[in-house]
């Protein structure tokens, strides 16, 4: 008892919050605008971020090697050897690597390894589901994020997901192991659209997020009773729970779009971080105006970006959070 106790407040947070909490005002922070940012990558204590093709420092943005010398890659990864990009290719492979000099010169390109491909046919719900677990149950124990998804595992069995109402409503439900449908309200908006589902990594907490409405709902994954709420600027889509369990990465965007926007049961592969599947990237999403970052201990926005999330970075003393317009360093001592 005293362990789950322990694991409750880690998730939760030691604020007494209700159904209803609202969110803080979010913490100072460092911003710099980068519009173009493409990727951003540390090792030590030195940062640097991919620009409109071009490699720079930070928190300087001072320019490294010659500009736009870099605009066929959009990934950039400070590796055990030294720093490397990737991006699209003709050949060898569909993506390639190639290793950077000192100087931010490009050295010869290499195949990367192909990521997953999307099945033709739509797996069936079950199939879908056991292969998550494995595949959720793996990612979990080699420390990925907790990505959303249209279903998550449910602790001790059974299997949660989202059903879309017509009345601007929709229903929890948990199949398999503690079954059970839970009605929740459309709040400010009308659920139109379909809703994702995050697991905290202790098992403890499981996240709502439905588009178009502006509120992130956490809920007990064993009963689906709700456990806070938090109202955010804007129509919201989860992106992740960190592995640390203390933050979660939402984005904010209009309420409308010309496109109907459903994300298929992607079905993951257990060698791959979820939250950065190739197939789920490339899947049509809500649109997004920003980024949001919540801090799961005290159930507030504590920063905000604008733009598409690029990397999110959970350094203890001064996480960052990076977009394609701007990045934002959380000030060291001003977070709870």
């Amino acid at each position: 008892m005293p362990t789950l106790l322990l694991l409750l407040a880690c998730a939760a947070g030691s604020r007494p919050t209700g159904p209803d909490a609202g969110g803080a005002t979010e913490a100072p922070g460092t911003r710099i605008p980068l519009p173009g940012l493409a990727d951003v990558a540390c090792t030590g204590s030195e940062c640097r971020a991919l620009v409109n093709g071009s490699l720079v420092s930070l928190p300087d943005a001072t320019p490294l090697g010659a500009p736009g010398a870099l605009a066929a890659f959009d990934t950039l990864r400070a590796t055990a050897i030294g720093w490397e990009v990737e991006g699209p290719c003709a050949s060898p492979g569909p993506r390639c690597v190639a290793p950077l000099a000192a100087d931010g010169t490009p050295g010869a390109l290499v195949a990367a390894l192909p990521g997953p491909t999307l099945e033709e046919d739509t797996p069936s719900l079950a199939r879908a589901a056991e292969t998550f677990t494995v595949a959720w149950n793996a990612g979990i124990a080699a420390g990925w994020r907790s990505g959303f998804h249209r279903l998550i595992v449910g602790p001790g069995g059974g299997r949660i997901t989202w059903i879309r109402g017509l009345d601007g409503a929709g229903q929890l439900v948990r199949a398999g192991a503690g079954s059970r449908t839970v009605r929740l309200g459309a709040a400010t908006a009308a659920v139109s659209w379909p809703g994702w589902l995050a697991l905290h990594p202790t098992g403890v907490e499981a996240y709502l997020v439905a588009w178009p409405s502006p509120l992130v709902r956490a809920f007990d994954p064993a009963t689906l009773d709700l456990r806070w709420t938090l109202p955010v600027d804007g129509p919201a889509r989860g992106l992740f729970v960190d592995p640390g369990g203390r933050w979660m990465l939402v984005a904010v965007g209009p309420g409308t779009t010309e496109r109907y926007v459903e994300w298929p049961l992607a079905v993951p592969t257990p060698t791959r971080d979820l939250a950065a599947d190739e197939v789920l990237r490339a899947l049509d999403h809500p649109p997004a105006d920003a980024t949001l970052v919540i801090d799961l201990a005290t159930h507030a926005v504590v920063a905000r970006a604008a733009g598409e999330l690029r990397r999110f970075l959970p350094f203890p003393d001064r996480p960052l959070l990076a977009t394609d317009r701007e990045i934002v360093y959380l000030t060291p001592g001003a977070l709870p």
